[in-house]
């Protein structure tokens, strides 16, 4: 009744439900291992979605992970970062980005034909 009549979930057990989904999910995996969020205040737009997704799908095959589609991919982007699919990707002058950057580290690893772009 306190509640109006609605279970409260522990912490306890949101965090074990946000490790299964990290755990069986190849996106939220690659965001959690392989990415840093893009500095709004210093926006290093080098990576555009296109070299985004190709550095995740080279990661996917290298690890033997699912690669979902493209459609799948944004959407499980979306419920991972808690941004709307259409507000997911700023669409700019010069390409489509994402709100992550991948770590160079999997850059070198997964494109390394990119990296002098980067710099």
């Amino acid at each position: 009744m306190e509640n109006n009549y609605t279970f409260s979930i522990p912490e306890e057990c949101r965090q074990a439900i946000e490790t299964y989904k990290t755990e069986n999910s190849s996106v939220r995996t690659f965001i959690e291992e392989c990415c840093e969020p893009l500095d709004k205040n210093n926006p290093k737009k080098t990576q555009t979605a296109s070299k985004f997704w190709n550095v995740f799908k080279r990661w996917c095959d290298d690890g033997k992970f699912y690669v979902p589609s493209k459609g799948e991919f944004r959407k499980e982007l979306s419920q991972a970062t808690g941004l709307r699919i259409e507000r997911l990707v700023e669409h700019t002058r010069e390409g489509d980005f994402y709100p992550f950057v991948v770590k160079e580290e999997f850059i070198r690893e997964y494109l390394p034909w990119e990296l002098p772009a980067l710099s």
